[in-house]
């Protein structure tokens, strides 16, 4: 995965904006993090599936070992719309917004990429004399 953020990261600190800045690469990184709360996902979805019939991963951390969480996610969410017959089709994209209300921390606490996303806004906030 890291050759598919460095790019990213060496575009950032070329343009020689804020050294203060944090970026934010999506790599499949936010359609896993959308994976790591089952419970979240179905209340989003509006399914009864249980997470093991739709194919979610049971520990957080374990989001990070799907070499595809984009198709993944595509395919839950078509595994728990399709025997409604919906008028209107569920996308995924539908599901980013009411997911970011919903979702729990404490969840996505447990995937590795996103706790490290947590430390370097803190660390950041911390160099800005923002936080201590």
């Amino acid at each position: 995965m890291a050759e598919r953020v460095h790019p990213g990261m060496r575009l950032v600190q070329q343009a020689g904006i804020n050294h203060h800045l944090i970026p934010l690469i999506p790599v499949q990184t936010t359609e896993a993090w959308l994976l790591a709360d089952p419970e979240a996902l179905r209340q989003v979805i509006g399914t009864n599936l249980t997470a093991d019939e739709l194919c979610l991963p049971v520990r957080s951390h374990q989001v990070e070992s799907d070499p595809n969480p984009k198709q993944t996610l595509a395919q839950v969410v078509q595994r728990a719309t399709a025997p409604r017959g919906r008028r209107r089709t569920l996308r995924v994209s539908d599901i980013f917004a009411p997911m970011a209300y919903t979702i729990s921390l404490e969840r996505l606490r447990g995937v590795p990429a996103y706790q490290r996303f947590v430390d370097e806004v803190a660390g950041a906030l911390i160099a800005l004399h923002v936080i201590e």
